[in-house]
């Protein structure tokens, strides 16, 4: 896949990403918007979801969203102890998924990173579980999102991602966080 312009909005399951991305103009109004990411923000902008990056492969795109799941990657990891899977929850595993090279080719990366607390997306994972009649539950991703190991690898997932994006020189990379149904974006250093 070549893509000019990439817009990665990168995220937990059930954080909201599809949400955010849907309503996101109304979510952030265009004079809290920063100039470069005005067109993220444009409706007709294509979405591709990160698991299906290998049905895009030899495509040209002049701007994309990729929306991504940071879980995704780790999900072909077999299910394992807090303790391992941890160890596990690295770049160089997150870049064995299929494709991701991909993200890598793009001219111009502007990464927008959904920071929602755990409680919250554990919350909102259930319910859609739920919605979806959805009766198996992924080991590995339980471990991420359950109170017995608090925020450690919750936080190591982001730290993960942020250390990717940043090995892809991102022209900019910014936190979108939530509170009370509104979004704010920070800008990262």
């Amino acid at each position: 896949m070549n893509v000019d312009t990439l817009f990665l909005l990168a995220g937990p399951r059930s954080a909201g990403k599809t949400k955010f991305i849907q309503d996101c103009g109304t979510f952030i109004g265009p004079d809290r918007r920063p100039p470069e990411l005005q067109p993220f923000f444009e409706k007709a902008l294509q979405v591709i979801h990160l698991a299906d990056l290998d049905l895009h492969a030899g495509e040209t795109y002049a701007a994309l969203r990729l929306h991504a799941d940071m879980f995704t990657p780790f999900a072909y990891l077999p299910a394992c102890s807090e303790f391992y899977l941890r160890e596990r929850l690295t770049v160089d595993n997150l870049r064995k998924y299929r494709r991701m090279e991909s993200i890598g080719n793009a001219r111009t990366i502007f990464a927008l990173i959904l920071r929602i607390p755990r409680r919250t997306v554990l919350r909102r994972w259930i319910a859609r579980s739920a919605e979806n009649r959805d009766t198996r539950v992924h080991t590995n991703l339980a471990h991420i999102y359950s109170d017995a190991s608090g925020d450690a690898l919750f936080d190591r997932l982001y730290d993960v991602w942020y250390e990717f994006i940043r090995s892809l020189g991102p022209a900019g990379v910014w936190d979108v966080e939530e509170q009370d149904g509104k979004y704010t974006l920070r800008r990262r250093v």
